[in-house]
C-alpha cells in the first residue's frame, strides 16, 4: 500500500447532531478537510458525485477550490455518473480544474450508482439509443471523453475565425498534460475490471462488487484487481496502473470513537440485491488499534491495491474526520507498509529526505502508540489547521534532533502572533524543506499575550516551547523574552512601522541599532537610533531653559 486518502459522500441535512446542515456547509468543510488531511501527510481527498440527492453533485468547481488551497495532496472524485455527463464540456471543466490544481486531479468516472430518481439521467437531456442500454450510453460518453483530453483535434474550424486558428481539426480547450493517465473507471465486477484495463484507466472498487461467487469479498475483489493487472499486460499499456480500494475503518483512540463506533463494525460481508442484480458488500472495521492492524492484514485486496480510500462521516464535522483519518494514519498504517512522506520513497529522492522520512516515522511514534491526551487537529472557519498541543500542561519530551523546532514569532506592534516550526538541526534554518515536508509534527501552534506568554491553559507560549527542546536552547527562541521590551523601547508599535509584521529573527539580529532590547556595559537597555535622537533633543533643551 503507497498511498491513504479519504472518500467523503458529501451528506448534508439539518437533523440533530449533524455538522453538515447546508450545501455551502458541505462544500466548504470539504474543501476544508482537504486541507487538514495535507497537514496530516494523506495522500488523497476524495468526493462522491450523487445527483437529485443531499449530497456533493458538481464535482469540478469543489476540486478546482481545493487544488488552489492545496499543494501536494490528490484530489479526486469517486465517481462521475457518466450518464448525465456531456463528454466536451466535461473535459473543459476537467482540464481546467487539473491546471489550476498543478496536476493533481484523479478523476474517478463510472456508470453510476442507485439513483435517487427513476432514469435521472433523462432529465439532463441524455437517453440512450434503441436497442442500448445507460450502461453502453454511459461507455460512450466515456470514449469521447477519453479522446478530446487526449488533445485530438476533432472540430472544423472556421475559415474566417475572430482569432487565428492552427492548422488542422481543432481540439477543446485548455489541454492538461497527462491527464488521460490519471482517470480511473470505477468497477464493480470483475469483467468490467477487465475492460477497465483494456481502455488503460486505472481501477477503482468500491466497498461492494455486483457479483456474488461465494467467496468473501476481500477474495473477489483481490481476484477482480489480479485480473486487471494480467489484462493490462496483455494490452501491453507502457505505464504502471494504480489500483485503489474503499473500506470503512476506525481506530477507537478516545472516547467520542468508543461513543460513534464502540459497538464495532460489521463483522461479515453483507449480500444484497442491487437494480435487480446480486451484489456483496465488503465489511467495515471498527476497533482498537492493534487489533484493527491484525485484522486488516487479512484482507487481500488492501494488500493487493497501492491505494486506500477511507471512507468517512462527513456529517460530523472537519475535525472529528481530520481526527479519523490521523488515527489511522498514526496508528495503522505504518504497521501496513505505509510510511509518513512516501512521496520521497521514489529514485529522485535524496537521501536526507528518506531519512527525514525515517525520522518523522519515529518521532511521530516517540510518545506511545496510543496516547489518548493528544487532541485531534481542530478546524477554523477559514482553513483547517495542524495538530495542536496537548490539552493537558505540556510535558517536556526528548524529541530526534533533526525535530529541534524554530519558532519565527511575528509581532503587529503590540501582540505577540506567531506560529509555525520548522525541522532543523541544532543553528539550522531549512524553511524550504518545511514547504516540503508539509507535516504535523513539525507544526506548533502559539498565542501570546502582549508580553509573548500564553495566557490559556492548553496554549503554548516560549516556556513551553524550550520545554520540548532536548537540545540546549535554541538560539531562534532565545530573543523571545524580550518581544514585550523591545516593543516598550519602540513606543509600543502605534507611531513605529519600522518593526511592524518583521519575524523575530529578523527584528533581533543584525545590527546594534535594530537590537533595542540588548543591554549596554553598565547594564542599562540600549535605546534604537531613533530613541537616541528623541532624548537628545530632551536633554539640550532642558539644559536651554535652565540656562535662561
Amino acid at each position: 500500500m503507497k498511498k491513504i486518502g479519504f472518500l467523503s459522500f458529501g451528506h448534508w441535512s439539518d437533523s440533530p447532531g449533524s455538522q453538515v446542515r447546508s450545501g455551502s456547509d458541505a462544500l466548504l468543510q470539504s474543501i476544508e478537510l482537504a486541507v487538514a488531511a495535507e497537514e496530516l501527510g494523506a495522500d488523497g481527498a476524495y468526493f462522491r458525485v450523487h445527483h437529485f440527492a443531499r449530497q456533493l453533485a458538481s464535482p469540478f468547481p469543489l476540486l478546482a477550490a481545493a487544488g488552489a488551497k492545496t499543494r501536494t495532496i490528490e484530489l479526486g472524485t469517486g465517481v462521475i455518473d457518466m450518464r448525465y455527463e456531456n463528454p466536451l464540456y466535461m473535459a473543459e471543466d476537467a482540464a481546467a480544474a487539473d491546471l489550476i490544481a498543478g496536476g493533481r486531479l484523479q478523476l474517478g468516472i463510472s456508470r453510476g450508482s442507485p439513483e435517487q430518481v427513476i432514469e435521472g439521467y433523462k432529465y439532463f437531456g441524455y437517453v440512450p439509443q434503441e436497442d442500448s442500454s445507460d450502461a453502453e450510453m454511459a461507455r460512450k460518453h466515456a470514449d469521447v471523453f477519453l479522446e478530446v483530453i487526449g488533445g485530438s483535434g476533432f472540430a472544423q474550424p472556421n475559415p474566417r475565425p475572430m482569432f487565428p486558428n492552427p492548422p488542422g481539426l481543432l481540439p477543446i480547450e485548455p489541454q492538461s498534460p497527462g491527464l488521460r493517465d490519471r482517470i480511473w473507471w470505477g468497477a464493480g465486477s470483475r469483467a468490467t475490471a477487465e475492460w477497465t484495463a483494456q481502455q488503460g484507466m486505472n481501477l477503482m472498487s468500491s466497498t461492494l462488487l455486483t457479483e456474488d461467487t461465494g467467496v468473501g469479498f476481500h477474495k473477489l475483489q483481490a481476484e477482480q484487481i489480479q485480473r486487471f493487472r494480467d489484462a493490462w499486460a496483455a494490452a501491453g499499456h507502457s505505464r504502471e496502473p494504480r489500483v485503489s480500494v474503499s473500506r470503512s475503518i476506525f481506530a477507537l483512540i478516545d472516547d467520542r470513537d468508543r461513543a460513534y463506533f464502540g459497538r464495532g463494525g460489521i463483522q461479515d460481508d453483507q449480500v444484497g440485491v442491487i437494480d435487480n442484480t446480486v451484489a456483496r458488500f465488503g465489511r467495515s472495521y471498527a476497533d482498537e488499534p492493534d487489533k484493527l492492524i491484525e485484522q486488516l492484514r487479512e484482507d487481500e485486496a488492501i494488500a493487493a491495491a497501492d491505494t486506500l480510500l477511507l471512507t468517512v462521516p462527513n456529517q460530523l464535522g472537519v475535525e472529528y474526520n481530520a481526527h479519523v483519518i490521523e488515527a489511522i494514519l498514526t496508528h495503522v498504517a505504518p504497521e501496513l507498509g505505509w510510511r509518513w512522506l512516501s512521496r520521497y520513497s521514489c529514485s529522485s529522492a535524496t537521501p536526507l529526505m528518506r531519512f527525514i522520512s525515517i525520522v518523522l516515522d519515529e518521532g511521530r511514534q516517540h510518545d506511545g502508540r496510543h496516547d489518548k491526551s493528544r487532541s485531534a487537529p481542530r478546524a477554523r472557519r477559514d482553513r483547517a489547521v495542524g495538530s495542536e498541543l496537548h490539552r493537558d500542561p505540556p510535558q517536556p519530551q526528548p524529541l530526534p534532533a533533526l525535530l529541534l523546532r524554530r519558532t519565527a514569532l511575528r509581532g503587529d506592534g503590540r501582540t505577540g502572533r506567531a506560529v509555525r516550526t520548522i525541522p532543523h538541526g541544532p543553528g539550522e534554518m531549512v524553511p524550504p524543506l518545511r514547504r516540503r515536508l508539509r507535516h504535523p509534527a513539525v507544526r506548533l501552534p502559539v498565542r501570546g499575550d502582549e508580553h509573548g506568554d500564553a495566557d490559556r491553559p492548553g496554549v503554548a507560549g516560549p516556556a513551553d516551547l524550550r520545554a520540548f527542546h532536548s537540545a540546549p536552547r535554541c538560539p531562534v527562541l532565545a530573543g523571545t523574552d524580550e518581544l514585550a521590551a523591545g516593543h516598550r523601547h519602540r513606543g509600543g508599535g502605534r507611531g513605529d512601522h519600522r518593526h511592524r509584521h518583521r519575524p523575530l529573527r529578523a527584528q533581533f539580529a543584525g545590527r546594534r541599532r535594530d537590537r533595542p532590547h540588548a543591554p549596554d556595559r553598565a547594564g542599562r537597555p540600549r535605546l534604537g537610533v531613533r530613541q537616541h535622537r528623541i532624548e537628545a533633543r530632551t536633554t539640550a533643551g532642558a539644559r536651554s531653559r535652565r540656562a535662561t
